[in-house]
């Protein structure tokens, strides 16, 4: 079973921070998730929310604010959020990254970070599925998982439709047929967010793939 460290190690470190993702590569983690949004000046940025102020010592919506802007604040110990080329950097194709695209028409900003990255080693990830979908358009060889909140009456038609190779469902929606459905299929599922162990072994038993996890130490101890 694949363990992914959602946000990073963001039990330990602050979310979506450099941080945080360092902590997941040494804690061996299968799969590292980020989020990434897009500055006024056409950035790509990790942060969660569409705001800074829950997870920095600022105020301000992101996509109006220039990554200038953005580098002053301190989401703890000292880090701004960091941009995407930095991650790259310390990550260096050691461990694969699921990058969750937060707005739509992100990729072809992103992507122009990506020309030199294993793309072997990136997921594309997003509840925007018409996003995947167009990523699929322009490389089918690129890994592409569709987000959802729901417990749709066919979930491997979501994935089909898309043409994605993974999806990551809410945890409270994953059920037997779900997995079978989507193995027949030869869709991968990942439920999100897994974080006791008694989640961990009801969905095991359900045949999940994978996990999304804030407590990516409680796996890599062997818990």
């Amino acid at each position: 079973m694949k363990i992914i460290a959602h946000r990073g190690a963001s039990n330990l470190k602050p979310e979506n921070t450099l941080a945080a993702i360092k902590k997941a590569i040494e804690l061996n983690a299968d799969w590292i998730e980020i989020d990434i949004r897009i500055t006024k000046d056409r950035n790509p940025v990790i942060i969660h929310d569409p705001v800074v102020d829950r997870t920095t010592n600022g105020q301000g919506i992101v996509k109006e604010m220039n990554i200038s802007e953005i580098k002053k604040l301190d989401t703890g110990g000292g880090e701004a959020p960091p941009h995407l080329e930095e991650v790259l950097e310390l990550v260096n194709e050691k461990i694969p990254l699921i990058l969750e695209l937060k707005v739509p028409d992100s990729f072809p900003i992103i992507s122009k970070y990506l020309k030199d990255y294993d793309l072997e080693k990136i997921m594309f990830a997003s509840f925007y599925h018409k996003q995947l979908l167009e990523i699929k358009k322009i490389g089918s060889e690129i890994k592409t998982g569709a987000i959802f909140f729901a417990g749709p009456v066919k979930s491997h038609e979501i994935a089909l439709n898309c043409k994605c190779e993974y999806i990551f469902p809410h945890k409270d929606f994953v059920d037997v047929s779900m997995v079978n459905e989507c193995h027949e299929n030869q869709i991968k599922l990942y439920p999100w967010v897994v974080d006791h162990s008694n989640e961990l072994k009801v969905l095991g038993e359900r045949g999940v793939d994978g996990i999304v996890t804030n407590r990516i130490e409680k796996w890599a101890k062997g818990y």
